[in-house]
């Protein structure tokens, strides 16, 4: 059988380097409402991180590994129990996850709302990917993580198994046959998680996992709307590939390099700097800088349209403001010609991708 679930890893094959590793805004920003949810203060959680809440929806904000690392060990001297990711992802409903979750919720079949989920996958959840193995009756989604953290991998990957179980649950409503397997043995507190997968856990297993029978997943949708999903999916997509130009601009070099590039651009936009002059507001010669791009297959162009392209769709997605007005934020002469490349960078005109973007933020 084919594999729905081939998701494509936007780390791989990089090395894992916590001053330069970036976390998901919207993972900080959905545990600082779980937190909230749960009686604890945002100030609590994000206590000596160095995590503005405030910029947590900025287009060029990043939370590097070691302040989520902070924010995690507070998050586990707070909770105070062994069972902090199960907890959490069992709390998470489809409206946690954005138009990920509208796409899913909304597709036909638990079948293809989990192909869509997973598909998806890293645009909610970075530090963890999982492998699919496919068997006669079943199929096995096996979890891992190479964090340098235990109990930060255990956190994504009790998270992850809680969320996936719920939402299944929730797209089908009945009870599913499933199977979980961990590699711990439940800390101090095996029986929460005995309780939460209805004694079908197994502990100290050889990897983390958990197994679906094929029966279950082609069992419809209590709130399928094939329409929705289909637009949501299209909306994923952009989010998507928004993500993997974000990766791009990460791979130009260190954290500081980036951010001045992205902030030197972004600063002027209408009328951005030449690569001769920002080599040297970066005390670099411009072959120097030209070669640090070229080394991952960039170009200085290719980076400025990325940036142009993310704060157009930012401007779309959150304001009111008028096409013609982005298209002069931008640079662009007229409104014809900003579509016209953001047509290209999105595949979608400004207008469809702001009908869209409203379509699934309620408005």
């Amino acid at each position: 059988m084919a594999n729905h679930w081939a998701t494509e890893n936007l780390w791989e094959n990089r090395p894992f380097v916590a001053e330069t590793a970036y976390c998901s805004l919207t993972l900080v920003s959905t545990l600082v409402r779980w937190f909230e949810d749960n009686g604890y203060t945002s100030k609590e959680l994000l206590s000596g991180t160095g995590i503005d809440q405030s910029r947590l929806s900025e287009l060029n904000y990043t939370v590097n590994y070691n302040k989520y690392k902070k924010m995690m060990t507070n998050a586990h001297q707070l909770w105070a129990k062994d069972n902090l990711g199960l907890n959490y992802g069992l709390d998470l409903r489809f409206t946690s996850f954005g138009i990920i979750g509208h796409a899913a919720i909304t597709s036909p079949t638990v079948r293809t709302a989990l192909d869509i989920f997973t598909r998806f996958f890293t645009l909610k959840v970075k530090y963890v990917h999982y492998q699919v193995e496919y068997k006669r009756s079943d199929l096995t989604f096996t979890f891992f993580s190479e964090l340098p953290d235990d109990f930060i991998t255990r956190f994504h990957i009790d998270s992850s198994l809680g969320s996936m179980i719920g939402l299944f649950q929730q797209v089908y409503g009945d009870p599913v046959d499933y199977l979980v397997r961990l590699k711990h043995d439940g800390g101090g507190n095996p029986s929460a998680f005995e309780m939460a997968f209805d004694d079908r856990v197994t502990f100290n297993a050889p990897e983390n996992s958990i197994t679906f029978k094929h029966v279950d997943l082609d069992k419809p949708s209590l709130f399928a709307n094939p329409i929705s999903s289909q637009l949501g999916v299209k909306y994923c997509e952009i989010e998507y590939q928004a993500m993997k130009r974000s990766r791009l601009m990460e791979q130009i070099g260190s954290y500081d390099l980036v951010e001045k590039i992205q902030s030197a651009i972004a600063n002027n936009l209408a009328n951005p700097p030449s690569i001769s002059k920002l080599s040297r507001e970066l005390g670099m010669s411009e072959r120097s800088l030209r070669r640090m791009i070229a080394e991952f297959k960039l170009s200085y162009r290719q980076i400025l349209n990325e940036t142009r392209a993310e704060f157009a769709a930012a401007r779309l997605k959150g304001s009111g403001v008028a096409i013609s007005t982005i298209a002069g934020e931008l640079g662009y002469e007229n409104a014809a010609n900003f579509s016209r490349a953001f047509k290209k960078w999105f595949g979608m005109s400004p207008l469809e991708f702001r009908n869209t973007a409203a379509e699934f933020s309620g408005r």
